[in-house]
């Protein structure tokens, strides 16, 4: 049996001075590379989610939706974390529509957008969020204080609640 893979944080054109990848271009690439479905996590916007959406289903694949979201630190900081929600159920894509419209229309912190974990743990239901990036939560917890900061990181909750059993008629 060959192993699958699904990119699940990907930016496209739409995270300014990130990325060039364009969304058509990304479905084509994926369904070309034997993927059945794709992730857009656009930083802090979700710009490109309906095309995202047609595009990949005019290429055959699974859309995966998402946004990579700033998230404020409790120390009140001016620093960010990066946290990547995905959306797995309907409920899920309105909370994260939801959640980057306040990052920008009421934002947590003066230097961009950006929301909190009592937000997130508010509208988690439907999201499944991914620290994996560099800018997340326990990385930079482990580049900043070291390698024992980062075992006590646990996003746990920031998304506090997140489903981790999402019935398949949900999604």
């Amino acid at each position: 049996m060959a192993r699958e893979f699904v990119h699940l944080h990907v930016h496209s054109q739409y995270s300014f001075l990130t990325s060039a990848v364009k969304l058509d271009d990304l479905a084509k690439r994926a369904k070309a590379q034997g993927m059945r479905a794709i992730a857009l996590t656009d930083h802090a916007n979700m710009y490109g989610a309906i095309r995202h959406y047609n595009a990949s289903h005019a290429a055959g694949l699974t859309p995966i939706v998402g946004c990579e979201v700033n998230v404020v630190r409790k120390d009140a900081s001016t620093a960010f974390d990066h946290l990547v929600l995905l959306a797995a159920t309907k409920q899920g894509y309105k909370n994260l529509i939801r959640l980057v419209s306040e990052g920008h229309l009421r934002s947590a912190s003066p230097h961009g957008p950006a929301i909190t974990t009592s937000q997130i743990a508010e509208r988690s239901q439907g999201l499944v969020a991914l620290t994996g990036c560099l800018g997340g939560v326990a990385a930079q917890r482990v580049l900043e204080y070291g390698p024992d900061a980062g075992e006590p990181v646990r996003i746990a909750a920031a998304v506090a609640r997140c489903d981790r059993e999402i019935s398949s008629d949900e999604r």
